[in-house]
Formats: structure tokens, C-alpha cells, sequence
């Protein structure tokens, strides 16, 4: 199944503006080196530099709109309809395994002693 061309365009945009992007940060990167050499560093970076950085981020964010796919609708009607009675029911939270340890303390105390005296015969 091909993709909607819509989702390609939106796809190509957003690769576009990643790669646009990537160029900024390696334009900065560029700069302050070239800053540091000749002990410039508080400078900071170039307004072409900062621009380039808004329009990527701006191209990128709506190649990611385009790719998106539609929202789904948040109505509690349709969870409900979803779900039986015993779903509403169950709480994890409030199962308790507390009940079951006197009955493990006893056989392991029972498997340790006769174990034990095995082992000493």
C-alpha cells in the first residue's frame, strides 16, 4: 500500500527541515570554533545562523503536521462500549497477597526441618 501523497510531501518537508536543521547546528558548531580561535567566544552566534535554526524548526514541525496521522476523538461513550462490567471491576491496587505467607512460612519451615535432617544423617 503507497502512501497518501500527502503523507509524501509531508514526509519530504519534514526531511527537508531536518536537514536544514542538522546545517544550522553544524553552522554553529563551525562558528564557535572559529570564535574560539580567535578567543571570541562571547560573541555567540550569528543572526543568520539563529534564523536558519527558526526556519528548520518552524519546516520540520509542520512536515511532522502534515505526516501526522487525523486526531481520534475523545468521548467516554465510545471507551464504555469498549469495556465490560468485570473491566470496571477489577483494581489491581487492591489485591492483597498478604494472606498467603503464614501458609509458605509453614511449608518452608517444614521443607527446611526435614531437609535439614536429611542432610545431617
Amino acid at each position: 500500500m503507497s502512501p497518501a501523497p500527502s503523507s509524501a510531501i509531508g514526509r519530504a518537508v519534514l526531511i527537508l527541515g531536518l536537514l536544514v536543521l542538522c546545517h544550522a547546528a553544524y553552522s554553529a558548531f563551525e562558528h564557535v570554533s572559529y570564535l574560539k580561535t580567535i578567543d571570541r567566544v562571547d560573541d555567540g552566534l550569528t543572526l543568520d545562523i539563529i534564523l536558519e535554526a527558526l526556519l528548520a524548526m518552524i519546516v520540520s514541525t509542520v512536515g511532522i503536521l502534515l505526516v501526522a496521522d487525523p486526531l481520534q476523538d475523545i468521548s467516554l461513550e465510545n471507551e464504555l462500549k469498549q469495556k465490560t462490567r468485570h473491566a470496571f471491576e477489577s483494581r489491581p491496587s487492591f489485591r492483597s497477597f498478604g494472606h498467603r505467607g503464614p501458609h509458605f512460612a509453614a511449608l518452608l519451615n517444614a521443607a527446611s526441618a526435614s531437609g535439614a535432617g536429611a542432610t545431617r544423617s
